[in-house]
């Protein structure tokens, strides 16, 4: 059985924290925005937050070598997730129209 493994349990371990902890600073994100008046609240916007900060913080967890600052770079990383998400997506729109205008 797979799960008797304790290096992979190490491993799903590891991933679900860096996640939790990206997770975190998404939501801390998010928070601070409302509390700013720049969005305002909404569940779904909550939860998308919360699910691209987990994504995140699971994929660069993974890069990050595991030692005292694993998790103030996670979190920091999760809170920075969304804002350059919705960077990205403005920027994307914009050039795929300027791409498909020539």
């Amino acid at each position: 059985m797979p799960f008797n493994d304790p290096h992979l349990l190490q491993q799903i371990f590891e991933s679900v924290i860096a996640g939790a902890l990206g997770l975190i600073g998404a939501i801390a994100n998010f928070f601070y925005d409302v509390d700013k008046g720049n969005r305002s609240f909404s569940f779904k916007g909550m939860f998308f937050a919360s699910v691209v900060g987990f994504v995140v913080g699971t994929a660069a967890g993974s890069f990050i070598p595991a030692g005292e600052n694993f998790y103030g770079w996670t979190v920091v990383i999760g809170m920075n997730a969304y804002p350059l998400m919705a960077a990205m997506k403005d920027r994307s729109g914009a050039m795929l129209d300027r791409f498909f205008k020539r």
